[in-house]
């Protein structure tokens, strides 16, 4: 049997040169690891380059495999030689690559970012339109592929092929929708189309903002790191000489952001590479039309936005060095920027407009318009150089004493004595050749004087002295809280309220806010109250609710302040009401991702209500809820809660531990009359005893507090050292256990630090114990005066006005939010001062030592709390704010042999104007020695119109 010949193995032909598939192979046995370990997309490549192989032509399966190769010296000869009509065949390949990237966010090597670098050469190159060459240029993921400027100089070359209404529509798409992320790719590119198609540059503001960059920061990216290959020259007074662009775009840099810019400095030289430096120049040139510049500045300074946007606009004014002339014919508005620009712009002007005048070019009417707008600016330095203006305007032209003798009264009511005292002088040396009406208005103007320069007023002007006093304080009227409104009347009107507290308060802690006291307990007890009439309808009414806020805890975030409660822990109710899977306890499942860090007392108290209430609804409901408060501040009124009791008694229903403590401490059972306590003394239920016992105590005792500066205290920081420490409070009753954390004494707790804002439900907890919230809430006050988190000072008007003493934690707090560091919460301790002020509460001596620690301390700044007391002394608090610095300041002016505290003056200026309005008298030791020494600095100033108010009459 013959056997037939083996079979000769078959060999493979050899790959030609250019086979994509051999390009990858080799690169692979080049740096084979190094391409795994930056793409990891292998078996990906290979697959896309052997379907390149199949239908595409040898000349674009180049391209592509050049793109695999991330070799961009082969793209470019391979993308040049290409057939026009052969470039879109590459495109579906080049976005398989691109979705690959996409999807492999760990690579992140430098071969990674060259990939997608040539991906966008490619692309580019390759789209037959400009509509879809425009996203390879704006890409959201290739925005951070920063490219060489030779890369875009061949791109360019490789583009020039292309028609130029290609190109222009390629440039309007770009600019159209270019940003400032992409600007190193397509400024350049778009710069090189404009250039190579003739076209006029786009009037686009982020191309005008590219450009100046380009200008400013000629050997970088714009908006890149990396060096640019170019020889321009080295000033940019120089390139803006030579650029193609600049007649067309200087005009147009003055408009919106592109103003930033002209902030921008270069490298170079500290006069020729600055932008206002180098218009002025251009300008002197004739290369810029002048008097557009000047009055493009001044529009751009007239029309306002952020400072380095002014500060910009205005050097340039400043470079171009207007003559009198030029200034002349723009005093309107010149006249204009004295009141609506910032200091610097305003003294700029002031000195060019009272130059005007000293050659005789101003107008009496514009003279006076100079006067007004300045002296009611802030500014003293203004001020002063305006009263400075005035007198040697009145000195050279004696008719225009009228006119200054009228604008210097504007000066009288100032907070600075020194001002006053220099308006009064310029006013008495002019005011003989004044005419007789505008005596008259100095005469009526003079009231405003302190009392000093009152009486000297009243000796020149031959009129009795002007009673300035205001006895009589005028304080807010006291607060009567709210009653609550009635509660849900239907099952589909708690469903409604119930929702929209679990909805507003998903959004983090922010959100807790959105919903207040009354709306919370009005939810809370609608849910009981309906849940006992009419289960199945209350249910019914709830699964939508369900539905739209499932119970599933991963919809939290797991934020650091989520150990405290919200008000959306409502939802956990409703999963018991509801019979969902057992939810378990919320509060547990969240402090277990923050091991060691409890929540605070208050949020115990809230929980535990809410944990009882829901266990009730799932066994048997209660036809209400004792503690749900009678007025918008947390508080029950005594009768309606002997009443709920009562009602309880009828039906046999025993109240929950928890929901009658919470009802006892918020009854106000100062406010009890007598047949109510006789009401009460009838019940015969335990709890009822207990309320009647309750009431018969007058509630709640206060705690005894150890002030700081009766004992050590404090925790070594300098905001600590103002804490302030009780003994623990002995209700006249016994309490539910996780109450006992609110009535324990001792120093302060770290539990009860909340960083945030302080929770105003927590407030409502304790709606009638003032002093013992005072004491729990006191380090959020403490730490906010310190420089603690912003905010925290809000509540606490509503804190002075609950019911309770006002204790020296209370006060200690009052102390530190008037000096708190956000202007913006200094309003509420303004309210707050007054609100105690108002009750009787204010202990103006207390408030005064505690001002005296924080000061000393240095939790309190003078000049802070100096802003705060005059806030409130301009609403006619004038006796309130006189008896607290009357108490405040002596302590202060004797620690100030060597310089004194910064804003003690505004300190003594506040007294001084509150003692001449509300007719104090008397002498402080500390004040006659201070305003009796020598020297003229503003604190000694100060202290001689405090002396001289207090001596007057």
């Amino acid at each position: 049997m013959s056997t037939s010949p083996a079979p000769e193995p078959r060999t493979a032909p050899e790959p030609p040169a250019d086979d994509p598939v051999d390009l990858l192979l080799r690169f692979a046995r080049r740096t084979g690891v190094r391409l795994e370990a930056a793409r990891r997309l292998t078996e990906e490549d290979r697959e896309i380059l052997e379907e390149t192989a199949r239908r595409l032509t040898p000349e674009a399966a180049g391209v592509v495999a050049a793109v695999t190769d991330v070799r961009k010296e082969d793209l470019f000869p391979r993308l040049a030689a290409l057939p026009e009509r052969d470039r879109g065949s590459c495109v579906p390949y080049l976005e398989r690559f691109l979705r690959l990237l996409r999807d492999d966010w760990d690579a992140t090597s430098i071969r990674y970012e060259r990939h997608r670098q040539i991906l966008r050469l490619a692309g580019v190159a390759c789209e037959p339109t400009p509509a879809a060459a425009v996203r390879w240029i704006i890409s959201d993921e290739l925005w951070w592929a920063s490219t060489e400027p030779r890369d875009t100089d061949r791109l360019l070359q490789v583009l020039a092929d292309r028609p130029a209404r290609w190109r222009a529509d390629l440039v309007a798409r770009v600019v159209e929708r270019c940003d400032r992320t992409t600007e190193s790719f397509w400024y350049p590119l778009v710069r090189g189309l404009l250039l190579m198609s003739d076209l006029p540059p786009p009037e686009h503001d982020a191309f005008v903002q590219a450009w100046m960059r380009d200008l400013t920061h000629p050997h970088w990216h714009p908006a890149g790191g990396r060096h640019r290959t170019s020889s321009r020259p080295d000033t940019l007074l120089d390139r803006l000489r030579d650029d193609p662009f600049r007649d067309t775009l200087l005009p147009r840099i003055f408009r919106g952001g592109t103003v930033a810019q002209l902030a921008e400095r270069g490298a170079g030289g500290e006069d020729a590479d600055r932008w206002p430096r180098a218009l002025a120049a251009l300008a002197a040139e004739g290369r810029l039309d002048r008097a557009f510049l000047i009055d493009t500045a001044l529009a751009c300074l007239l029309r306002g936005g952020r400072p380095s946007d002014l500060t910009a606009c205005f050097e340039v004014f400043t470079s171009l060095d207007p003559t009198d002339d030029e200034c002349g014919e723009r005093v309107p508005v010149l006249l204009r920027l004295l009141s609506e620009t910032p200091s610097a712009v305003a003294e700029h002007v002031q000195r060019r407009l009272r130059a005007l005048d000293d050659a005789g070019r101003l107008t009496a009417e514009q003279f006076a318009d100079a006067s007004r707008s300045v002296l009611f600016r802030p500014q003293k330095k203004l001020l002063r150089a305006q009263l400075s203006w005035l007198d040697r305007s009145a000195r050279r032209d004696a008719s225009r004493a009228g006119v200054v003798v009228s604008a210097v009264t504007g000066l009288f009511g100032h907070e600075d004595v020194t001002l006053q005292e220099r308006a009064w002088q310029v006013a008495a040396r002019h005011l003989p050749h004044a005419p007789e009406e505008v005596r008259a208005g100095l005469a009526a103007a003079s009231a405003a004087l302190h009392p000093g320069l009152r009486d000297r007023a009243a000796g020149l002007l031959g009129t009795a002295p002007s009673a300035a006093a205001e006895p009589a304080d005028l304080l807010p009227p006291v607060a009567v809280p709210a009653p609550l409104a009635p509660p849900p009347a239907t099952p589909a009107e708690v469903a409604e309220e119930v929702g929209a507290v679990v909805q507003r308060t998903r959004g983090g802690w922010a959100a807790v806010r959105a919903v207040d006291v009354p709306t919370f307990e009005r939810a809370l007890d609608g849910l009981v109250r309906h849940a006992h009439r009419d289960l199945d309808g209350l249910v019914a009414a709830l699964e939508p609710v369900a539905r739209a806020c499932p119970w599933d805890l991963s919809w939290r975030s797991r934020e650091p302040w989520e150990r405290e409660w919200r008000p959306g822990d409502l939802r956990y109710v409703l999963a018991h009401l509801l019979g969902e899977e057992d939810p378990g306890v919320l509060w547990a499942w969240r402090e277990q991702w923050l091991p060691g860090r409890a929540p605070s007392r208050f949020s115990r108290v809230i929980r535990a209500r809410l944990h009882e209430v829901a266990q009730r609804l799932a066994t048997d409901p209660p036809p209400f809820l004792l503690a749900t408060p009678t007025a918008v501040d947390g508080r029950i009124d005594p009768a309606e809660l002997v009443a709920r009791i009562a009602a309880y008694e009828d039906a046999g229903v025993s109240p929950g531990e928890v929901d009658l403590s919470q009802a006892l401490l918020r009854v106000d059972a100062a406010a009890c009359p007598d047949e109510v306590l006789d009401r009460a003394g009838k019940l015969a239920g335990s709890a009822g005893r207990r309320l009647a016992a309750w009431l018969a105590a007058g509630g709640l005792p206060e705690p005894v507090e150890r002030a700081p500066w009766d004992g050590p205290g404090g925790d070594g920081t300098p905001a600590g050292a103002l804490l302030v420490a009780s003994g623990a409070v002995a209700p006249p009753g016994a309490l539910h256990e996780v109450f006992g954390a609110l009535l324990e004494g001792g120093g302060v707790d770290d539990r009860d630090l909340c960083r945030h804002l302080p929770d105003p439900h927590w407030l409502a907890m304790l709606p009638v114990s003032r002093r013992l919230l005072a004491l729990r809430l006191q380090r959020a006050y403490v730490d906010a005066a310190d420089g603690g988190a912003s905010g925290t000072v809000r509540l606490l008007p509503v804190l002075a006005e609950a019911g309770g003493g006002a204790g020296t934690a209370l006060h200690m707090g009052v102390a530190c939010a008037l000096g708190v560091a956000e202007a913006e919460d200094r309003p509420a301790a303004v309210d707050a001062l007054l609100a105690l002020a108002a009750r009787g509460d204010l202990d103006a001596a207390l408030l005064g030592r505690c001002l005296g620690e924080a000061v000393r301390v240095g939790a309190v700044v003078p000049t802070r709390l100096a802003a705060a007391l005059r806030d409130a002394a301009a609403g006619g608090a004038y006796g309130t704010v006189w008896s607290v610095l009357e108490a405040v300041l002596p302590g202060l002016l004797r620690c100030c042999d060597g310089p004194a505290p910064r804003g003690l003056a505004d300190l003594v200026a506040v007294a001084a104007e509150c003692a001449g309005r509300c007719g104090a008298r008397g002498e402080i030791p500390e004040v006659t020695q201070v305003a009796a020494r020598k020297g003229r600095t503003r604190l000694v100033r100060e202290a001689r119109a405090l002396r001289d108010a207090l001596a007057a009459g």
